[in-house]
């Protein structure tokens, strides 16, 4: 294991881990890597609950920042794990010669991409602890991708929020991401739809805002959460009609219809 570069009395100082960080991205760059700063971001908004997205800082014209989608779960973890596979599917296009290294300061994906989802994978996604692993469609397409770079790819961790310049730009990208969200369109106040339209929200099959373009929709965190986790749930600005229930037979007879008897027999002449 390489030692670290300061005492460990300094260890929570950020000046020390800024330098730290620096010292291992020299290391890097001397094996010869072009290194990738990701990040995720998410938040969770008073009026629509959590809203994630990630980005990439290559230092070039490949840099992007984009939003998970909205119906997958919108946590952290999910938005690291998102940049991350991105940025393999980007440098698996180009040139089969170029070595690179992802700085990422998330631990969850470090560890991961470093041997943990493997031996998930071969335990069938149960962890150590004898709990499921989470994120198994992410994984499922990260690991082909770090095993067929090989020895090309290389992750490592950093720190974040340490005045690393490379990982503040991959921040502000994931916060670009996390604010194009397609949730972002809905719920908030002077935003409001002015008539019925249907919200493409995550874990939700079919929920409508009704509401005039007057009006603000003003829900509370606990509110829209319990609301959002009734699958088929509706939000009206007036309450339902009611519906007097269908009386039920009394008897049995109820259900009898009426034959009609047949004719007499006639008498026709031969």
């Amino acid at each position: 294991k390489r030692k670290p570069a300061f005492s460990t009395g300094l260890k929570h100082n950020w000046r020390v881990l800024l330098l730290e960080a620096q010292q291992r991205i020299r290391e890097v760059e001397a094996e010869g890597r072009l290194i990738v700063f990701t990040d995720g971001s998410s938040i969770i908004h008073d009026d629509i609950g959590p809203v994630a997205g990630f980005g990439a800082y290559f230092g070039s014209k490949l840099d992007f920042s984009d939003f998970v989608p909205t119906r997958e779960q919108q946590s952290n973890n999910r938005a690291e794990l998102r940049a991350l596979l991105k940025c393999l599917q980007i440098v698996s296009s180009l040139d089969s010669h170029t070595c690179w290294a992802f700085a990422i300061d998330s631990k969850y994906v470090v560890d991961g991409a470093t041997g943990g989802a493997a031996s998930w994978r071969e335990s069938y996604w149960v962890t150590k602890s004898g709990k499921g692993a989470s994120h198994i469609d992410l994984w499922l397409e990260i690991l082909p991708l770090l095993e067929a770079l090989g020895h090309r790819a290389h992750v490592f961790h950093v720190h974040s929020h340490i005045n690393l310049y490379g990982n503040d730009q991959a921040d502000a990208l994931a916060n670009k991401g996390r604010e194009s969200s397609p949730l972002f369109s809905y719920l908030l106040p002077g935003t409001s739809p002015s008539k019925r339209r249907k919200v493409d929200v995550p874990d939700v099959s079919e929920i409508f805002v009704v509401m005039s373009s007057d009006e603000e929709l003003d829900l509370s965190y606990q509110s829209a959460k319990k609301r959002f986790k009734d699958s088929g749930a509706r939000i009206c600005d007036s309450p339902r009609p009611h519906r007097s229930p269908t009386p039920s037979p009394s008897s049995p007879s109820d259900f009898e219809c009426d034959t009609p008897e047949p004719p007499e027999s006639q008498d026709f002449p031969t």
